[in-house]
């Protein structure tokens, strides 16, 4: 086991399958990387980029603006992120004209450009990086399991707990089991 800065422990096997598993994939490449909040997906992440050209996209980037939260948008399957730009972004990639997005930081509320490196993968890190609204430009699926005592205690480290009981976890779920995500995982860690 690796620690990790968010005090985090990464298991080593984890990194190595899906180091291996991306190894073996055609470039150019756009890899979603799911999994329920607090299973490691940005800990994995930048774990892989020490060791692979990766190009790291997090769906973070893309939280809906208070402006666009309406109950209606809440209320869809993975609306409470901006998958429009998601797909505008994905679709530049693929057709080489992406060099930045702007990221929306919610802290803040504002947008902030972000410049992209384009390497031979891209990795779309986060839930919903496997949103049917983009999906057709993803290559393959990553899913990382936790279970629901270790997911517990790790978010209960961050700083917004409750909105991750009351608001986030029950969206994410809704999300898991409708589109049915870990079922379509090229690769389950």
């Amino acid at each position: 086991m690796k620690n990790n800065n968010n005090n985090f422990l990464v298991n080593i096997t984890n990194i190595d399958k899906t180091y291996n598993f991306l190894k073996t994939i055609n470039y150019p490449a756009i890899i979603a990387l799911e999994g329920k909040c607090g299973s490691g997906k940005t800990t994995l992440a930048n774990n892989l980029q020490d060791k692979l050209d990766l190009t790291i996209i997090p769906i973070d980037d893309f939280f809906l603006p208070p402006e666009l939260k309406t109950k209606e948008r809440l209320n869809e399957i993975g609306g409470n992120i901006d998958y429009e730009r998601i797909f505008q972004l994905l679709e530049k990639i693929q057709s080489g004209k992406a060099l930045s997005y702007k990221k929306y930081d919610c802290k803040q509320n504002i947008y902030i450009d972000k410049k992209l490196d384009i390497n031979k993968t891209i990795l779309l890190e986060g839930v919903y990086s496997y949103h049917q609204y983009f999906r057709k430009f993803i290559n393959k699926l990553i899913y990382l399991e936790i279970d629901e005592a270790l997911q517990m205690k790790r978010l209960k480290l961050r700083d917004n707990y409750n909105d991750y009981i009351n608001k986030w976890i029950p969206l994410e779920n809704k999300y898991f089991e409708k589109e049915n995500i870990k079922a379509k995982a090229d690769l389950i860690i």
